[in-house]
């Protein structure tokens, strides 16, 4: 047993080559943090099936049990399937096997660090839930960002969370294969600018430029929300973002801003909205709409927000329209 201190649970796991492989975790929260040692082993990989709502522990005389903070196991739930919501995995990571998170219904969030490059087939399956990537690893850095987006065809915000702080939006796509000719020949269909965005890497670094030149291309394709957020992402985050791009960004976003602070009334997302009331994208009759909505949704911090950001940021921008100096 380790430190009693730490969150209760068990680990079914097997010592691999390059340190552990972990298999099943048991526990007592929906929201996990997976330790970054086992027995003194480092964690580099995640284990087919390891979250899904399936157990499947394989039956090998290799595979070990490891309780963390606790010494009965009479609480613990399997941390898996529609039980998982969040899920924190150590630096040590280099990889996740074949379905391991496959239909956990409920995952929204998955933080890990910058080295997990190797990641198995159908490894998301049925996790449409799951919205935002965070990696703790700089955007101008390799990470394993472009081998985990290779996984996950619907709409989906990344995180860089290491250097300066960044939030880049990847778009939907679909992929499909039709019958071309009767010898069972397909032809790949590929329809959504997301998948053109996923190839925008250079050795595991993400191309940031390459990244803002498609957005005419998203602005024409892909929804008008899809596209205000991806804008809202690159204007509050600007990592090398060149002045013509952060032209096109900001014209959108003034002309969807309603839609996306209603978005973002939804999730309740006061510092989002904040941002658009203090940069002017948010103003007029789309102010109204995104106010009107927080109080259709009974979230009186969100109204109260709203209304103390319209006359404080609409009063500065009349100050500087009639200042004399």
């Amino acid at each position: 047993m380790i430190q009693n201190n730490q969150t209760p649970m068990r680990l079914v796991w097997e010592p691999i080559e390059t340190g552990a492989r972990l298999l099943r975790v048991y526990g007592m929260q929906n929201v996990l943090t997976v330790p970054e040692t086992i027995e003194g082993v480092p964690v580099t990989k995640i284990g087919a099936y390891c979250f899904a709502g399936t157990e499947r522990i394989p039956d090998r005389d290799t595979v070990r049990s490891t309780l963390i903070g606790m010494e009965e196991t009479k609480h613990l739930h399997p941390v898996a399937g529609n039980d998982l919501e969040r899920i924190t995995l150590p630096d040590s990571l280099t990889g996740l096997e074949d379905l391991s998170f496959y239909n956990c219904r409920e995952l929204t969030l998955i933080q890990l660090g910058k080295f997990a490059e190797e990641i198995g087939s159908d490894v998301f399956m049925n996790c449409r839930r799951l919205n935002v990537l965070q990696i703790r690893g700089n955007i101008r850095e390799k990470t394993g960002a472009k081998a985990i987006l290779s996984r996950i065809p619907w709409e989906i915000q990344v995180d860089f969370l290491e250097g300066e702080y960044a939030s880049v939006l990847y778009p939907e796509y679909t992929d499909s294969y039709d019958e071309i000719a009767p010898a069972h020949i397909f032809g790949r269909n590929i329809t959504g600018e997301g998948f053109r965005a996923r190839q925008l890497f250079s050795d595991g670094i993400v191309q940031l430029a390459s990244y803002d030149e498609i957005f005419p291309k998203v602005t024409a394709e892909e929804t008008a929300l899809t596209a205000g957020k991806m804008a809202l992402l690159r204007l509050r985050y600007p990592v090398d973002l060149s002045q013509k791009a952060k032209n096109r960004y900001e014209e959108r976003l003034r002309q969807v801003s309603g839609e996306v602070g209603v978005y973002y009334v939804g999730q309740k997302n006061l510092s989002a909205l904040e941002f658009l009331c203090r940069e002017c994208y948010l103003s007029g009759v789309a102010m109204e709409q995104v106010i009107d909505a927080a109080v259709a949704a009974n979230w009186s911090e969100g109204s109260a927000g709203l209304m103390d950001w319209k006359f404080r940021y609409g009063r500065s921008r009349r100050e500087s329209r009639y200042s004399f100096d």
